[in-house]
């Protein structure tokens, strides 16, 4: 997973997503001035990566009324200001003579890749199965090639999993129709009643791949990033190239990944208790390069 050495950030959501479209050979990025703080120096040339951070601080009454954005009052009646900030960071690889030791010691000290061996290991299939059996969804694996959900009976059909190829392309698949089933009417709540071929099934669509995809990254299946942006590109045409809806669709994939975790993750008894998502609604360049958007 990408992540930050120097303050044991581990990246997830859309930040990651984005971070795993450059496809650098190491997972480590790092802001300027860590960088500097580790005496090293960007290389002349190198472009950084951003990721969207969100914060909040606290502000008076007399700031609200001059103050553009998102406010909100807590439990308490205290006013507070949403952050959104990009941030520029920097791949490890992208940069030369670091101390590397000093950021041994800093990577050490936040034990870093024991948090990441840790998600890796509840990251393994017989998480991703509980969350199947927490949503209380049949799952009916029958003798033929097609996948799908059924609105009315609100079951999942697949083939039988020896059918696949990988456990991966199983869990993948899975996910792809447990993502129309969260918009049911006593769930999300989606349209989905369009034909084959409409401009409503190929919106749905859309967000069930999206989820999939985001829904892989947070569990740690593997995926093809081209296989993913050709099979949205496909159903994108149908919908005449409408760039603004991929950033509809990503906004609803990461509202179904929020849903997932909070109704179907396994509890502390099963096996963990899940972080909160933390993730918002960006898409790296390399991924709308394969959709063939342009900005």
């Amino acid at each position: 997973m990408p992540h930050n050495p120097y303050t044991g950030t581990i990246y997830q959501g859309i930040n990651a997503l984005r971070l795993l479209c450059d496809e650098y050979t190491e997972s480590k990025y790092l802001t300027f001035n860590e960088i500097k703080a580790l005496n090293g120096s960007v290389r002349k040339g190198e472009r950084a990566s951003y990721v969207l951070f969100v914060g909040q601080k606290p502000i008076t009454q007399e700031e609200r009324e001059n103050t553009r954005g998102y406010v909100f009052e807590d439990e308490e009646g205290r006013l507070w200001q949403k952050i959104f900030k990009k941030i520029p960071i920097f791949n490890i690889t992208q940069c030369q003579n670091l101390d590397m030791q000093l950021l041994a010691k800093h990577q050490k000290q936040h034990n870093i890749h024991f948090e990441i061996k840790q998600r890796d290991r509840f990251q393994e299939n017989p998480f991703i199965e509980q969350i199947l059996k927490n949503s209380h969804i049949p799952i009916i694996h029958h003798n033929k090639d097609r996948t799908y959900y059924c609105v009315n009976s609100d079951t999942i059909y697949l083939p039988p999993k020896e059918n696949f190829a990988t456990k991966e392309q199983y869990y993948s698949t899975a996910l792809h129709e447990l993502g129309h089933a969260t918009g049911a009417k006593h769930r999300l709540g989606r349209a989905l009643s369009g034909d084959f071929g409409s401009v409503s099934y190929a919106k749905e669509e859309l967000r069930a791949e999206l989820y999939s995809f985001l829904q892989a990254l947070e569990l740690g299946i593997d995926y093809d990033i081209k296989n993913h942006a050709s099979y949205v590109k496909g159903w994108l045409k149908i919908l005449q190239d409408d760039k603004s809806e991929i950033s509809r669709a990503i906004k609803d994939g990461v509202r179904m990944v929020s849903f997932v975790k909070e109704q179907w993750y396994p509890t502390k008894e099963q096996e963990r208790t899940p972080q909160k998502a933390r993730v918002k609604p960006r898409i790296q360049n390399k991924l709308e390069n394969e959709l063939g958007l342009e900005r």
